[in-house]
């Protein structure tokens, strides 16, 4: 069961110096859309933290639903970041990153990141990200950033026939120890963190890093889109696009769905 007071506790103990908001819920349609309609705290720099145990009406990329079971994990933070919105592209990779440091760390588990924001354990989904970037209406040269975090715990067999290719820390063998609240914040302080560390370097300080994680690096992959293209992934660009080699010319793709082809 996870708890307001569980994940406050946790956080406290990672991270003492920074101040936090933090709510929990039982069941709330979506937590992005909870912390898009709040008002933002009086301390402005606070994080914010929504999470509940059941999310009923979640948003994934490019509009699609996302629905979670109770028992996993999801909530969203949103942090205010001193630059502006044209400056963060490729935080979804950081967030990317951020996320699998905890995974690979804390579980045990060899975790990557599909382009831009799913995890893979053994190429099947564990979890995913979305991003969202808004400017801070108080100072237009500060973003605020809303990252709605997911992550499968239990083992949904339903997922498993429609073909998406997902897995869970129960079918991983890391559920039966979990403690949630504890996992939440430091996924949580983990990507906080690392976006403040982007505040300061950008993309050229987690470069190395990403690369250590990508997941499609020398994949022959599709991208489907405004227009389709197939050719070989060669990491990213300095603002976080895919890069794609043609065979005619290096393309770099900013959106779109990526599926690996068979060897």
């Amino acid at each position: 069961m996870i708890t307001k007071a569980g994940i406050v506790d946790e956080i406290r103990r990672a991270d003492p110096d920074r101040s936090w908001v933090v709510e929990v819920f039982d069941q709330l349609p979506s937590t992005n859309e909870y912390l898009r309609k709040r008002d933002r705290p009086e301390q402005s720099d606070a994080i914010e933290l929504c999470a509940t145990d059941w999310q009923t009406a979640g948003r994934g990329r490019r509009g699609k639903d996302w629905t979670s079971m109770r028992g996993n994990v999801t909530f969203t933070l949103r942090q205010r970041l001193r630059r502006p919105a044209a400056e963060l592209m490729g935080l979804s990779l950081v967030a990317g990153i951020a996320v699998v440091g905890v995974v690979n760390q804390r579980l045990g588990i060899d975790a990557s990141v599909k382009w831009p924001n799913d995890v893979l354990v053994k190429a099947r989904k564990l979890g995913g990200l979305l991003i969202e970037l808004q400017p801070d209406p108080k100072d237009r040269n500060s973003t605020l950033v809303t990252t709605g975090i997911g992550a499968n715990v239990r083992h949904q067999p339903d997922m498993q026939r429609l073909g998406i290719g997902a897995t869970s820390l129960e079918a991983l063998n890391r559920s039966p120890e979990l403690d949630r609240n504890a996992l939440i914040a430091k996924l949580a302080v983990a990507v906080a963190s690392h976006y403040v560390e982007f505040e300061t370097t950008l993309w050229p300080g987690f470069e190395t890093r990403w690369e250590a994680v990508d997941a499609l690096f020398g994949r022959s992959v599709t991208v489907s889109g405004s227009r389709e293209l197939t050719g070989a992934a060669c990491g990213v660009s300095a603002s976080g696009a895919l890069l794609v080699d043609t065979g005619s010319g290096m393309e770099e793709v900013v959106a779109g769905e990526v599926s690996v082809r068979p060897v």
